[in-house]
């Protein structure tokens, strides 16, 4: 056969073999969406009757998302209004719904850049999690549509007119410290969602990635760098499904080969990357944690670490290991205990600061951290210092969701939060926006295409090169990258229920209750009407 029926056969396994994986050891979005508006529902205090109705609403809702689902998107559903930010591999670009007239931050990136690139892994990680989150959390940003055509993918996702986080730093330098608790707190349940309701570590947790709503409230964002750590999440499972698809069939065999000792087969491979940790070094430099730079394995306390220097950060307008160079940078953290020091001014309450340390230091010591069951007294306790609410010693964490988040929010500097409904409360920061379109969070002069190429001197671009042996070759890696275009994504395409009974993030619709008035057994939570911002936003 030739290398391009290759090519399309191993697109073909990766196909059902990721499908039928999804479909037998996954829970379907459908089940997950269904546990969430039962918990929800559960929450109220309605009639049997009433439980019923909503019941029988949200049924006919997932029957109208499956007739939905008939019709396809493209570029063409949307007109561009402008283009608010850009990177290596594509740009984002404020976009409106032709018809439905909706507004969508629509992020098109190149196929070309991200397969010579080995980014299959990394793309796939972040519209599977995005799909799973859209009906399931808060305080992640909702993907509303993917889709592709000949050279782009697609992710269409909730516009943020609020801009970014690292925007209002710059513009303010520092935040009150009461302002930075509440964001700080968002951001804890941004993460322990990530955690525990994907299954996911983030590995890129920075100002940059967390934006405001039209309200002040943060979102996540950005999940290119995630991984649950699933086989076919990794850039590693295609390379294989390839080159073993290569040395069965091809007339040379050592087209492509890298050299290495034959692989195993592709259920092997998978087995033994059921793991715990990722070893990747990825993330940003100033925000990357001691153990991701050693390159020896490391779990979800490495974004408990990020958010330490993003809190530090708010607090004193600088991360505190930030150096002229990487490399400076890199050895003061690898040596963070040398290095981390907290300034006079401006001043800050032992209790930030002691938050700061508990999450700036090693992995074993960190906050969050299972104490070892017969040392509850042991130097990592003190080391975690005499602010934390202790809830006694726990065992060895079994998987992500045994995060240490609970721990986090036990800590005296988030004393008075209340988790539950800080998705209701007024946010210190609330955009001023002059109309539903407004960008002035945004820049005004991005360039609508994507960052031009590295170069290796001025006006000479570097050259283009793959990771893949097949796309470098001279003849035939043109048009295997065609192939490979065409085939590598199927299964890319999402749609997200238009119209849903409930959200975890905007609440229930607006027309479910009419004139009912549910509570959940506390007084002051009443509704004042069909669609009142209480009934918008319930807590699940």
């Amino acid at each position: 056969p030739s290398l391009a029926t290759i090519e399309k056969a191993a697109a073909a396994r990766i196909f059902f073999e990721t499908k039928y994986h999804a479909l037998l050891r996954q829970p379907q979005s459908r089940e997950r969406s269904r546990a969430v508006f039962e918990r929800a529902l559960a929450s109220l205090n309605l009639p049997d009757s009433e439980r019923r109705r909503i019941r029988a609403a949200w049924l006919e809702s997932q029957s109208r998302y499956l007739r939905e689902l008939r019709y396809r998107l493209g570029p063409s559903s949307f007109v561009k209004l402008k283009t608010i930010g850009h990177g290596a591999f594509g740009v984002v670009s404020l976009v409106r719904e032709r018809g439905e007239g909706q507004l969508y931050a629509m992020k098109q990136m190149r196929k070309a850049d991200m397969l010579r690139k080995g980014q299959e892994g990394h793309l796939r990680a972040e519209r599977d999690l995005l799909a799973s989150a859209a009906s399931t959390t808060r305080w992640i940003v909702k993907l509303a549509y993917s889709f592709q055509d000949v050279d782009h993918l697609y992710l269409v996702m909730s516009y943020m007119p609020g801009g970014d986080l690292l925007t209002l730093l710059i513009e303010r330098d520092t935040f009150p410290e009461k302002m930075a608790r509440f964001y700080a707190a968002e951001m804890v349940l941004a993460i322990q969602e990530t955690h525990q309701t994907l299954g996911a570590m983030h590995r890129d947790i920075k100002p940059d990635n967390w934006l405001f709503d039209a309200k002040g409230h943060l979102a996540i964002s950005d999940f290119g760098l995630a991984t649950d750590l699933r086989f076919d999440h990794e850039g590693r499972y295609f390379h294989q499904q390839r080159q073993e698809l290569l040395h069965e069939h091809a007339s040379q065999p050592n087209f492509g080969s890298t050299g290495s000792e034959a692989s195993p087969s592709i259920l092997t491979w998978r087995d033994q990357q059921r793991r715990k940790k990722a070893f990747s070094v990825v993330g940003t430099n100033n925000y990357m944690a001691p153990e991701v730079l050693r390159g020896a394995g490391y779990d979800v306390r490495a974004d408990w670490w990020s958010l330490g220097i993003i809190v530090y950060e708010m607090l004193y307008g600088y991360p505190p290991f930030v150096s002229k160079n990487r490399q400076d940078t890199r050895h003061k953290i690898m040596n963070w205990s040398r290095y981390l020091r907290f300034p006079s001014s401006p001043e800050v309450s032992r209790e930030a600061q002691d938050f700061i340390a508990s999450l700036l230091c090693d992995a074993a010591e960190r906050l969050g951290t299972p104490l070892p069951p017969n040392k509850p007294t042991s130097a990592i306790l003190g080391r975690r210092g005499p602010l934390l609410v202790q809830a006694g010693p726990s065992t060895e964490p079994t998987s992500m969701a045994e995060d240490g988040s609970e721990e986090i929010k036990r800590h005296a500097w988030f004393r008075g939060i209340e988790w539950s409904s800080l998705h209701l409360q007024t946010p210190p920061f609330q955009p001023k926006l002059a109309h539903e379109t407004d960008t002035r969070y945004f820049d005004d002069d991005i360039p609508a295409e994507p960052l031009p190429a590295p170069e290796i001197a001025p006006g000479v671009p570097a050259p283009v090169t793959a990771h893949d042996a097949l796309l470098r070759h001279p003849v035939e890696g043109p048009h295997l990258l065609e192939v490979r275009k065409q085939y590598a994504f199927k299964g890319w395409t999402f749609k997200k229920p238009s119209d849903p009974v409930y959200d975890p993030r905007n609440g229930w619709r607006g027309d479910i209750f009419g004139g009912a008035e549910p509570s959940r057994g506390r007084p002051n939570e009443r509704v004042s009407g069909p669609g009142s911002s209480f009934i918008r936003s319930l807590s699940v």
